[in-house]
């Protein structure tokens, strides 16, 4: 698996594992931004 893969299963453990709606958002908007930086 690659790294950004691994990342993104890493970031699904973590939002499911975390009830932390802010460290949700914040994920979403780490999501987000690195989507945008792709696209450039």
């Amino acid at each position: 698996m690659d790294l950004i893969g691994s990342y993104r299963v890493k970031k699904l453990e973590f939002a499911v594992f975390s009830p932390d709606i802010l460290n949700l958002v914040i994920l979403f908007l780490l999501d987000w931004q690195g989507s945008l930086l792709k696209s450039q």
